[in-house]
């Protein structure tokens, strides 16, 4: 019978502000609580190499107020400015893309009234080929060190 203490189970941290190589691990359509298309994203850290394998949540949103950044991060994903017609889940899966992450507090608590803890948030969408090939131009990707929380926007 399986064993677990509790006491030994470490939280997991977000990954340092910064910029990382990551792919799309997971996609899945949806609707969001307004009743727009939505597609739940999963992104899967490449490089740099002390974060490989982590993994970032995001959603790309088709609501009309949030086109503008849907459109940088389908750019960022490698379609084209000018792209017309549909995306779907599957069209999404295995992308790559240079990711630049902030730290933010979710601005939520759990049933008991205890926060939950800081977490990554997508703020920006590169293309992954401005890195070129190679291991060189993934570790300039190394991110800095410095912390910064941003207040999440409490929604009604």
């Amino acid at each position: 019978m399986p064993i677990i203490d509790f006491t030994q189970v470490k939280g997991l941290e977000p990954i340092p502000v910064g910029e990382y190589l990551a792919k799309v691990v997971f996609a899945e359509e949806g609707l969001s609580s307004s009743n727009h298309p939505k597609i739940e994203m999963r992104w899967e850290v490449i490089a740099p190499a002390p974060f490989a394998g982590r993994q970032i949540f995001d959603i790309l949103s088709f609501h009309p107020d949030a086109q503008y950044r849907t459109k940088l991060l389908l750019v960022g994903m490698g379609f084209d400015s000018t792209y017309q017609g549909e995306i779907t889940a599957e069209s999404l899966m295995n992308r790559e893309a240079a990711i630049v992450l902030s730290i933010e507090d979710s601005g939520k608590t759990d049933d008991d009234g205890n926060p939950y803890p800081p977490r990554n948030k997508v703020r920006k969408i590169r293309s992954a080929t401005r890195y070129g090939q190679g291991n060189a131009a993934l570790e300039s990707l190394a991110p800095p060190t410095e912390v910064v929380i941003n207040k999440a926007k409490s929604r009604k």
